[in-house]
């Protein structure tokens, strides 16, 4: 209970709130509560997947396009895209990258990024890590490939092109292939898996399916190479895999930080509730204005919910951005079982919410879970019944 006490006074007193109610001084007062709660943590880890380059790959107009030159490309900005992040265009024109935000923040580090990923790709210095296969009523029509890179600075990135060999006609792009990528994602069913040999390496697919309305067969099959591919191997009984998305428009910034839970976080946050009832009210009914008692019920209910992440360690703590239409894959070999899918508070609509998701998590299995409006958890609420309870309507 003291340390739940000292938490929220901390974070109460760290926070000087802005003294205008305009939407810029809210959003300032937001990041420094984000600021106060651990929210200074890089996107990049969440963007170090292959899964990841082969979407904006294939939601992109190509993410990379052309063979490369002899000659060391020089690039410039184009434009940029919300929730992609920044295109920028070889000065032949040949070449067209997105960087995403995780890579660059601005016009200038994204033709960095872009010029840096030229030159390794030139000097042969990257790796084929990631492999998306894609069927239409039963043709073939694109292949993708995701390539590792090790930056100067010691970073990994990860960027998609579309196969140099491909000669699929490219038929499902832009509304029709986020669509498609949406109805997989949602109902897609699995179907048999295979190999095939990927610039000489055996590279092991995974593959879904699904029926579009308008009847069209979409299927599409992710691989990576078969010594690392997320399949069960003899003596490996534990390995499971997570297919997550975020799914939320409303949320400002488009990120969650969450954690994997061995054990329901939400019976042990009421609990602290319950227990500090009197005390939370106090503070809350103190406050001077109703943008302050916004801010010390936001702190209040930051600090005991996320006082849950205590235990959880710097490696197990991972960041979940917005792919558009897309997903991220996390694989593990913890023991699988009853799980929770915890996300840390995020503010929506000015009210306290986080995700906590029960899944199931099984050997060898790929589980699905969309952070979404339906699945959120009003902790405003659940704050709002316990602490400060309304008195019935007579």
């Amino acid at each position: 209970m003291k340390r739940d006490t000292e938490s929220i006074e901390r974070y109460l007193n760290g926070i000087e709130a802005p003294r205008c109610e305009c939407d810029p001084h809210r959003h300032e007062l937001r990041r420094r509560i984000l600021g106060e709660l651990g929210g200074r943590q890089t996107m990049y880890d969440r963007m170090r997947s292959w899964r990841y380059a082969i979407v904006m790959a294939l939601i992109g107009t190509g993410v990379v396009a052309g063979a490369a030159g002899v000659a060391l490309r020089k690039y410039h900005f184009i434009e940029k895209r919300d929730g992609r992040g920044y295109v920028v265009q070889s000065e032949d024109g040949q070449s067209t990258m997105v960087v995403s935000e995780g890579n660059a923040r601005t016009p200038e580090q994204a033709v960095q990024h872009a010029q840096e990923l030229a030159l390794l790709k030139q000097r042969g210095q990257r790796e084929l890590v990631g492999v998306a296969e894609t069927a239409v009523n039963g043709q073939h029509d694109m292949t993708l490939h995701s390539y590792r890179y090790t930056l100067g600075d010691g970073r990994i990135a990860y960027m998609g092109e579309r196969d140099p060999n491909d000669d699929g006609p490219f038929t499902l792009v832009d509304g029709r292939l986020e669509a498609a990528l949406r109805e997989i994602e949602a109902r897609g069913a699995a179907a048999p898996p295979y190999e095939r040999i990927v610039q000489g390496r055996p590279f092991a697919f995974d593959v879904r399916k699904v029926v579009l309305d308008d009847g069209t067969k979409v299927l599409r099959a992710y691989g990576r190479p078969k010594e690392t591919a997320g399949m069960v191997q003899q003596g490996d009984e534990t390995t499971w895999t997570l297919e997550q998305s975020l799914d939320m428009p409303e949320l400002n910034p488009p990120v969650v930080q969450w954690a994997i839970f061995d054990e329901d976080p939400l019976p042990p946050f009421t609990r602290r509730l319950e227990a500090r009832r009197e005390d939370l009210a106090t503070w809350l009914n103190a406050a001077s204005n109703p943008q302050r008692k916004d801010m010390v019920r936001s702190a209040q209910i930051s600090a005991l919910w996320d006082g849950a992440f205590h235990k959880i360690t710097a490696d197990n703590l991972h960041l979940l951005t917005a792919a558009p239409q897309g997903t991220f894959s996390y694989t593990t070999n913890t023991p699988p079982g009853k799980k929770w899918f915890v996300t840390k508070v995020v503010t929506i609509d000015k009210r306290a919410f986080c995700w906590c998701v029960p899944i199931e998590a099984r050997a060898g299995k790929s589980i699905p879970v969309i952070l979404n409006k339906k699945n959120t958890l009003d902790l405003a609420g659940i704050h709002g019944r316990i602490v400060n309870p309304q008195p019935p309507v007579k």
